[in-house]
């Protein structure tokens, strides 16, 4: 159009192109040309700026068609905005749909294709096909009822690529030049405008303010924010991302089949127009759980692909029956009583199962050669069946005992002819049954007169001894049959047995090889970024290529930041219909609380997404539940997330929020900072070292004496564990209780344990002396006895046997002190101090050897008794060792 407002219609208004007139009339004559332009033959479209006239414009076209008897009204298929369809009805779909493929994947359902209704389901599914390409698919009725409309009108925006012979559009005073611009190009023959004018108003006039009205225009750096703003946010990242994941998913799959198929015949299936339909064939048996190269090998060789139009068409549809056919297989609800078994078991159990037939085999083949060597009916040359020669009256008897009876009755009945003796009947019927059984054998086949021979040999070397009448042999016979026939029954019963093992193990592998391989792939809806808004499968897979899983992880991080930027901009700003999301009801968490508020920012940008797509409008939160599986489940774990979020609980695990300055800072969180430990200030030189400062009335062990302790009962206690030897380590609790019961101590300065006292080495026996094993107790088996000592009398010297006596421990102060003179063994080295004090015989009454000094006691000692020191006495040796000097 041109710049010049008079000029931009004026070869229009010349070709008598543009009409004017009220509402009504001009949407009425803009009907009347568009139907006159069908019965012609030709392809048109009207066209309006506002839905209601379009939808008004729909339904007289409908109505036209079912007056002219084009559209079948006896079913209908319900469409938006309480529309209908019938079969030869044209409509347009309003939201693109990738998963509903024509044209052999080629192309997919977009928003804006107009398609003719061929059928209606019962269901309420439409057959449809397109009007430019004659794709067909089937639209289900959710699709219809909610993205579908009647398509004989349309708006400026849905009208954007269209082309028809002849264009009606209907434009008023508040149309944009670009808009009428699409209006009136879509035609390739004629294109016609229909303004409609108000009371007052001009043709010239509306035409050149719709010529001067422009759609706003954005600064430079207004499209290039307005560009960053779409092409980074989540719903085109998420779609890219999916573009992407595809890609390299299509790219494994092609080297996976030329690794399977060799690259010769895998071209044959690359070059082929359904190979995108093949790949998605091969993924989703994949995320069934299916080995793709063991499936491969199974439907490849089926069948030959010579003559085949399409290979990768025929290879597509033996896959989705095998998917089909494992379905069915996965709800065969019938008993399998090996499907606990695994693989490895049931092979175990084949092999086990063929040896078990083969001994049953031998068995049965050996009762077979058994049952050869026992009486059996014969059949001669001429047909005629005999029984068996231990049935027959003379069978029993051998060739020669024949032979020799036959001689001997042959000479009795020649002297009985010559002599005029008649023969009796007895011996008439003798002579005919030996005729008849000569007669017999001569009329037998070789093979069973041998046999037959042969048997009666066995029968009489293993008959028993003395049985040589024929009914004795009869009845060993009969006794050999019946053994020969039960071994021949249970040979049979282990075969079937055997059989019918091997029948159930092959069923169950031939059920586990319609069965998928592994466990099918569940997607993950539960991390940062959900699998339904980018699906990792292709990131986490170990055969995708390197430089596409660098790609997806990059892609992966860009997504993630995009949602926690939009997260945060909805928490700053929440819409209507992220209200749900907030604590009943009420804004986000504040940002005192970052966490909350993370979560917050992260589910409402996830709903956000979901609701972009799925074209969730008017509707707060999720919308409802999606009818496909995959879908709900993603709808499920979302729903979840909210509900964690709307009942103050922490919804799933979600990552630490991003610093906005310092992003290594807070990933990994800081430990608790301690406070500072107190030190002392640095002694100026020449100054004298003050006292150490100790808390009061501590033991060696750390702890305080009970009387020192606050609430605590004075009880009487033994000695402490530095006096008497025991050990010096103190435990902690108590070290940390002895602290706190005394606050003017310094806790970061603790008292040093004393080490625990060495252990006293074994004394040799004496020169002499043997040594004995194995008598007392374990840990005293080793040591040498020594005779126990008998006391000395009163006023005499206790002589050497009795200075044997052994010395109790050198930290018992507890025990008797030593008679002046006696000997005294070498004690062992102690590293307590306290273990330095011991009674010294020149000390006198009331004194004892304490860290090299003598030191009165508090109370003189009696004889034979000793006071334990007191606490001034213990407090001097601890002073002894702080100075760095070694009690002695």
């Amino acid at each position: 159009m041109s710049d010049d407002h008079r000029a931009a219609f004026s070869w229009y208004r010349d070709k008598g192109r543009i009409v004017a007139g009220n509402h009504d009339a001009r949407s009425d004559a803009v009907f009347t040309a568009w139907a006159s332009d069908l019965e012609e033959g030709l392809s048109s479209l009207m066209t309006a700026a506002d839905t209601a006239t379009v939808t008004a414009l729909n339904a007289r076209a409908q109505a036209w068609h079912i007056q002219a008897g084009t559209v079948d009204t006896s079913q209908a298929a319900r469409l938006r905005a309480g529309q209908h369809a019938h079969v030869g009805d044209v409509i347009v779909t309003r939201l693109n749909r990738r998963r509903m493929l024509v044209r052999g994947g080629r192309d997919f359902v977009k928003n804006g294709d107009t398609w003719t209704v061929t059928k209606i389901l019962p269901d309420g599914d439409a057959i449809v096909r397109h009007t430019r390409h004659r794709g067909r698919i089937r639209l289900p009725a959710d699709y219809l009822a909610s993205q579908c409309e009647l398509g004989y009108a349309s708006t400026i925006h849905r009208a954007q690529g269209m082309t028809v012979d002849t264009t009606h559009a209907l434009a008023s005073a508040r149309s944009t030049r670009e808009g009428v611009y699409v209006q009136l190009t879509r035609g390739t023959r004629t294109n016609r405008l229909y303004v409609t004018l108000d009371d007052g108003d001009r043709l010239d006039d509306v035409l050149a303010s719709i010529a001067a009205r422009r759609r706003v225009q954005l600064s430079a750096t207004e499209s290039i924010a307005a560009l960053q703003r779409e092409i980074s946010a989540p719903g085109q990242l998420s779609a890219e991302f999916a573009d992407v994941a595809e890609r390299a998913t299509t790219a494994r799959l092609t080297g996976l089949l030329e690794d399977a198929l060799g690259p010769d015949r895998a071209a044959t299936f690359l070059a082929a127009d359904a190979y995108p339909a093949l790949i998605r064939a091969l993924n989703t048996a994949e995320r069934a759980g299916f080995d793709l190269p063991r499936l491969l090998a199974r439907t490849v060789p089926a069948r030959g692909f010579t003559d085949a139009d399409d290979p990768a068409a025929v290879l597509t549809w033996r896959l989705r029956q095998h998917l089909k056919d494992a379905a069915e297989a996965q709800r065969d609800d019938r008993p399998r009583p090996l499907a606990a078994l695994t693989l490895t078991q049931l092979h175990t159990l084949t092999r086990l199962s063929a040896s078990h037939r083969a001994v049953a085999r031998e068995a049965l083949t050996a009762a077979d050669a058994a049952l050869t060597h026992l009486p059996a009916p014969v059949t001669t040359r001429t047909g005629h069946t005999q029984p068996a020669w231990d049935q027959r009256r003379l069978g029993g008897l051998s060739r020669r005992e024949l032979a020799a009876q036959l001689a001997t009755v042959r000479t009795q009945l020649r002297h009985a002819q010559a002599d005029g003796t008649p023969v009796s009947a007895t011996a008439r019927h003798h002579i005919t049954d030996l005729t008849r059984e000569s007669q017999l054998r001569r009329a037998l086949t070789w093979r069973d007169l041998a046999r037959e021979d042969f048997q009666r040999e066995m029968a009489a070397s293993t008959a028993a001894p003395g049985a040589t009448s024929l009914a004795q042999v009869r009845r060993a016979l009969k006794t050999r049959q019946a053994a020969v026939h039960q071994r021949r029954q249970w040979a049979r019963a282990a075969l079937a047995r055997a059989d019918a093992v091997s029948d159930k193990i092959h069923a169950e592998l031939r059920f586990r090889e319609r069965l998928p391989d592994h466990a099918p792939h569940r997607p993950h809806h539960r991390g940062e970024i959900p699998d339904w808004a980018a699906d990792s499968h292709a990131l986490t897979h170990p055969d995708t290529p390197a430089h596409w899983r660098t790609h997806l992880a990059e892609r992966h991080r860009i997504l993630a930041r995009s949602l926690a930027d939009r997260g945060h901009t909805l928490a700053a700003a929440p819409p209507a219909w992220a209200r749900p999301l907030g604590p009943p009801l009420g804004p986000p968490p504040p940002t005192s609380t970052p966490q909350r508020r993370h979560v917050w920012s992260t589910t409402a940008a996830l709903v956000e997404l979901w609701r972009t797509r799925h074209a969730i409008i008017g509707v707060p939160g999720l919308g409802p539940r999606p009818d496909d599986p995959d879908d709900a489940a993603a709808w499920d774990d979302l729903d979840a997330r909210v509900r964690a979020l709307t009942g103050r609980r922490r919804p799933l695990h979600l990552p630490p929020p991003p610093c906005p300055r310092l992003r290594r800072d807070c990933r990994r969180p800081r430990p608790p900072q301690r406070a500072p430990a107190r030190r002392t200030p640095a002694r100026p030189p020449g100054a004298a070292r003050p006292p150490r400062h100790r808390p009061r009335f501590l033991r060696s062990t750390g702890r305080a004496p009970r009387a020192a302790r606050p609430g605590r009962r004075l009880r009487r206690r033994a000695p402490a564990r530095g006096v008497d030897g025991g050990d010096h380590r103190p435990r902690r609790g108590r070290r940390r209780r002895a602290a706190h019961l005394h606050p003017a101590a310094d806790r970061h300065q603790r008292l040093p344990a004393p080490p625990p006292p060495r252990r006293p080495r074994r004394p040799r026996p004496a020169p002499g002396r043997p040594r004995r094993r194995g008598v007392g107790p374990p840990h005293r088996r080793d040591r040498p006895v020594h005779p126990r000592p008998r006391p000395a009398p009163p006023g005499k010297d206790p002589g050497p046997h009795h200075r044997r006596t052994r010395r109790p421990p050198a930290a018992d102060l507890t025990a008797a002190p030593t008679a002046p003179g006696r000997h005294e063994p070498t004690r062992p080295p102690a590293t307590d101090p306290l273990s330095k004090v011991s009674v010294h015989p020149t000390s006198g009454p009331g004194r004892i050897q304490l860290a090299g000094r003598t030191v009165r006691l508090a109370r003189p000692a009696s004889a034979g008794t000793y006071a334990p020191p007191t606490v001034r006495q213990k407090r001097m040796v601890w002073g002894e060792r702080d100075r760095g000097r070694t009690p002695a």
